[in-house]
């Protein structure tokens, strides 16, 4: 099984930890390249019996059946927006809280 996760920041570092501890592979997809990359790079360390873990930019394909929005509350609706098509028929989870600091 494969998870995409929306987000390269410390709850996707969390989620994905468990992922490739759990013999999974996960995909990063974020806006900021260098920080997916080093995230992807760390979780790969931490791996298990075959996982992998990659990085990719925010707007490319989502082929996973799982998908974690892992993202600040005021960006879902554009991911949202962005990927609705693609999200149809996969197992979407909405981690995002709407706060008011």
């Amino acid at each position: 099984m494969n998870v995409t996760i929306i987000g390269a920041g410390s709850t996707t570092q969390g989620i994905g930890t468990r992922v490739v501890g759990g013999e999974y592979s996960v995909r990063l997809l974020a806006p900021e390249p260098e920080r997916s990359d080093g995230l992807a790079s760390e979780l790969q360390d931490q791996a298990q019996e075959g996982a992998t873990a990659t990085a990719s930019s925010l707007g490319d394909p989502i082929e996973d059946d799982i998908v974690v929005l892992a993202v600040p509350y005021g960006v879902v609706q554009s991911i949202a927006e962005q990927y609705g098509s693609e999200l149809s028929g996969k197992v979407v989870v909405d981690i995002t809280n709407p706060l008011d600091w």
